[in-house]
């Protein structure tokens, strides 16, 4: 091994190797490594300039902001990073025929933002109307090449597989297992990463994952199972890195599936989940039950709205009133004879949440309610079932952004999977209306009482249950020399290019 490569486990493998059709974070952490970004946000999840640009500043309408790039980036190959490359890169997201899930983000009011070129290193980007989060879609939105990937359709294109982008590491192979290797970019625009090579694999049994550290063949692990996380903490040779996620675990719905379509139904449920258990027992107490799809940490975060008790007694005195009566043998069902029963997927692999399906399968067969647990790597149960929405409950994450417009891609009805990101298939009209109203409000007070109302409308319709914010623990050997970690566990890697081991 060289005495200057990382070797990273996780329990995910990557999925497709395009900026613009990726929708993990696995991918992501690869991917934006090799690429570099217009805006970036910073430890304190700001948004400051990527390092593909110098500054921007908008004009006294806010409706043209100007992005001064830097000259001296370059490709992969050896080619300068223009603002053409920008431009063929926000072109191609925008063609429906990409079909980037992303899409979405860069739509005002269903007009396209627009994008030019008037100087080889100043991108111009025209807003139709007020659009508070341009930032927010612009951050971390790498940019693509021109040159080479514009000779074929980007989803079948070959570089898919092996890109080119214009990072502090450049991409080396892929290999079986889920194994992709960087290289040091040596002529990076910004300095030579300290690193030579970065090695990730993929280890989807958590134990195999733990013994391969123990043994010296991982230097980092991250999401580590809080189990596992405290007695690999023990060994002197290996010490643990907590970030408080801003991510949410939730229990979703779909809510086309004829169980879910009542939403009295869905909140008995979720009044019969034991939240604080689940935190208790699954995360060994290192997170925090969640009320809402905002993190608390969050500016944006409502605190007054609907806030779901455990009270198992209740939830069977509304499953009766909802019309799911206990039959002879226990088992709920309707007069039509339609069983409360449903299988709940999750992720292979992925301790936390399997175990807190399971404990959310034990609390509801209390009330009477059939829960087959089902997992799948996460590649295929994002493929399979949930953009094309062929589930009837689903146990996932999600980590948001600073800015709270993934409330719309989220939560608003045109925006349902595979174009958006609605997984549930949750519709109100009056949520819509809210949420347009707010994709365009430039003033930050108007755009926060919409927003309050929204959230507490969504969380009352129960189109999930959310469960817990957790405490992301991650294991590094004592051989790395890290930079303080950034606050949240989705940006975990955006420091690689400072990461060094010491000499043996």
């Amino acid at each position: 091994m060289p005495s200057r490569e990382v070797r990273i486990g996780r329990t995910a493998d990557v999925t497709v190797l395009n900026p613009l059709l990726y929708s993990d974070l696995a991918t992501g952490e690869v991917l934006n490594r090799i690429f570099d970004h217009l805006v970036i946000t910073d430890d304190d999840m700001r948004y400051v300039p990527g390092r593909l640009v110098r500054d921007w500043a908008t004009d006294d309408s806010g409706l043209v902001w100007d992005f001064r790039m830097r000259p001296e980036a370059r490709w992969h190959d050896g080619w300068p990073v223009t603002a053409d490359d920008a431009v063929f890169t926000f072109g191609a997201l925008l063609d429906p025929a990409v079909g980037s899930r992303r899409r979405p983000e860069f739509l005002v009011a269903g007009e396209p933002i627009r994008f030019t070129a008037p100087e080889p290193h100043l991108l111009r980007v025209h807003l139709p109307g007020p659009y508070p989060a341009l930032l927010d879609s612009l951050a971390w939105r790498p940019i693509l090449p021109q040159h080479r990937y514009r000779d074929a359709p980007l989803a079948a294109h070959p570089l898919n597989a092996a890109p080119v982008g214009s990072g502090a590491f450049a991409f080396e192979e892929r290999g079986d297992g889920g194994r992709v290797v960087l290289r040091a970019n040596r002529d990076y625009h910004l300095g030579r990463p300290p690193l030579d090579r970065v090695v990730w694999r993929c280890l989807p049994d958590p134990e195999d994952a733990a013994a391969a550290i123990r043994a010296g063949e991982l230097d980092y692990l991250q999401g580590v199972d809080p189990a596992a996380a405290e007695e690999l903490a023990c060994r002197p040779e290996l010490r643990t890195r907590s970030s408080v996620d801003a991510s949410f675990t939730y229990l979703a719905f779909h809510l086309d599936h004829p169980l879910f379509s009542d939403a009295a139904v869905r909140r008995a449920l979720a009044r019969g989940i034991d939240r604080e258990g689940l935190v208790r027992d699954v995360l060994n107490g290192r997170g925090e039950v969640a009320h809402s799809m905002v993190t608390p940490l969050s500016p944006w975060h409502n605190p007054l709205v609907p806030r779901t008790r455990y009270d198992p007694v209740e939830a069977e005195q509304m499953l009766d009133a909802a019309g799911f009566p206990r039959g002879p043998g226990g088992l709920r069902a309707a007069p039509d004879g339609r069983e409360l029963a449903f299988t709940l997927l999750t992720v292979a692999g992925d301790r936390v949440k399997e175990r807190a399906a399971a404990g959310v399968a034990a609390d509801l067969a209390r009330l009477g309610v059939a829960v087959a647990v089902e997992t799948h790597p996460m590649e295929v149960l994002l493929r399979e079932h949930v953009y094309p929405r062929r589930y009837a409950a689903a146990l996932m994450a999600l980590a948001p952004g600073p800015d709270p417009a993934y409330l719309h891609a989220c939560y608003h009805s045109r925006m349902l999977t595979p174009q958006g990101w609605n997984r549930t298939a949750y519709r109100s009209p009056v949520v819509d209306s809210l949420l347009d109203r707010a994709e365009t409000e430039p003033d930050p007070d108007a755009r926060r009482a919409l927003l309050d109302e929204a959230q507490a409308r969504i969380v009352g319709d129960v189109p999930q249950v959310f469960l817990f914010h957790p405490v992301v623990v991650d294991v590094a050997h004592s051989r790395l020399r890290l930079p303080r970690p950034p606050r949240t566990p989705g940006n975990r890697f955006m420091h690689l290019h400072q990461w060094d081991v010491r000499a043996p």
